[in-house]
């Protein structure tokens, strides 16, 4: 029954001609591309390529960065492109799909892309509505993104089609746009948030202690556990959705987590972000860096050297939040849970230019409910990347932040640093096709 909903639900899809962009889904292991390792048993990482839908450009597009000017090359592509999308706007307009003498039939009548402020914006040929309850939030493409291009998040909201644009901050000269560069997804505006002390959600951490026991740290010296996915895969929510949309976070140590609204959207009247209808708005939590390091891949290992005294002091800090959350003791009867914590880093198999870090806090929501992780705007430690990872939160309540090297240079993150944005949302709209209609 959750599929039939999601299926008539969908993202509301209007497209003609030939097109240039099309919005699809992809392949959990980016068709077959990822280790096997992580493949048979990273559920969060598989499910973070998968959520939403991809916008995917059918033809390639140069960047030239010249005198400050963000531009395409003026090659057969563009203008391709340029014929096909001129000649989509009169048709929309003649449909009803897209008001008439609106900002953005005067916009899109002048040019399919233009540059604000060092922003590349480009429609993608594309209207689109989300569907009821939902904003479309556009970003990049994740964990297979160009390198060299940057999306600006905007949302999409209201029940009328909006052209489907992509904001491209900064792109440097030479950057293509190819196949996948951004990726849509359906987020839910009615989520609300509770911020508190691990003293005031004890269950959070008992449910902590209870996957990472000794049994599991006795398996995970010999091979992978593959315990999460055994958590994740038996559908035990009968009912499908548990409540209205919750987030929870337990704060055990370090930076306290923020609560992030956002009330401006696009919509069909505007060109550019504005307040969003009926006074709609949706949130994130943001989580701070807990300790400064240094880290660099040779192609083999990472190297990761932390803040030492920072270090210590942050994990003298979680051993006392949970001893006086959870009784003296407490602590002694379960290290291997403490340990996950205190730790901070951990690193991947030799080979693999990963490692990630666990901020000092639990997260809950409600059954049915799983939460999208990736880099908190305005991180930036090239070639550090965050990517993305969908984590079902209504079972296991920890959200790691995995870093992926794309070059050997030496990155530093500092202690306050923005490190991971967390989004709540129902598991059927992460799995949400689209409903493509064809204009003619």
């Amino acid at each position: 029954m959750a599929a039939e909903a999601a299926e008539a639900e969908g993202v509301e899809v209007y497209r003609a001609f030939e097109p240039f962009a099309r919005l699809t889904r992809r392949s959990a292991t980016l068709d077959g591309a990822v280790p096997l390792r992580v493949a048979q048993a990273c559920v969060p990482f598989l499910e973070g390529n998968a959520a939403g839908l991809q916008v995917s450009f059918e033809r390639r597009l140069t960047v030239r960065t010249r005198l400050g000017r963000v531009q395409f090359a003026d090659d057969d592509a563009r203008r391709h492109v340029d014929v096909v999308l001129r000649a989509l706007v009169p048709l929309y307009v003649e449909r009803g799909l897209l008001r008439r003498g609106g900002p953005w039939h005067q916009q899109l009548s002048r040019a399919w892309s233009w540059t604000e402020r060092g922003v590349l914006r480009v429609w993608t040929g594309l209207l689109v509505r989300p569907p009821a309850g939902a904003w479309l939030r556009v970003s990049d493409a994740g964990n297979r993104r160009p390198l060299g291009l940057t999306v600006r998040r905007t949302y999409v909201a209201g029940d009328e089609l909006v052209p489907l644009v992509v904001d491209f901050a900064s792109p440097r000269d030479g950057a293509r746009l190819e196949g996948e560069v951004a990726t849509v997804l359906a987020v839910p505006h009615t989520v609300g948030s509770s911020i508190v002390d691990v003293a005031d959600a004890p269950e959070l951490a008992l449910a902590h202690a209870s996957f990472y026991d000794a049994r599991y740290f006795g398996r995970k010296t010999e091979a992978n556990t593959k315990k999460y996915r055994r958590l994740v895969s038996r559908e035990v929510d009968a009912g499908g959705e548990g409540g209205a949309g919750h987030v929870t976070v337990a704060q055990v140590a370090g930076p306290a987590p923020l609560w992030v609204p956002v009330d401006h959207a696009l919509g069909a009247g505007a060109v550019r972000p504005g307040p969003a209808p009926d006074g709609q708005a949706l949130g994130l939590v943001r989580f701070r860096n807990a300790v400064g390091f240094r880290a660099q891949f040779d192609g083999n290992t990472f190297d990761v050297q932390p803040e030492a005294k920072e270090l210590e002091r942050g994990a003298k800090d979680v051993r006392r939040a949970l001893e006086r959350a959870m009784g003296e003791g407490w602590a002694l009867d379960h290290k291997g849970a403490l340990l996950y914590l205190t730790k901070y880093f951990t690193p991947h198999p030799k080979g693999e230019p990963h490692f990630f870090v666990k901020p000092w806090a639990f997260v809950a929501t409600p059954p049915g409910w799983s939460v999208v992780v990736e880099a908190a705007e305005g991180f930036s430690a090239p070639p550090l990347e965050v990517m993305r990872g969908a984590v079902w939160t209504d079972r296991f309540h920890a959200v790691p932040a995995v870093f992926h090297a794309t070059g050997d240079r030496t990155a530093r993150v500092r202690a306050g640093d923005p490190l991971l944005d967390v989004v709540a949302v129902p598991r059927r709209l992460l799995a949400l096709d689209a409903r493509v209609r064809e204009v003619t």
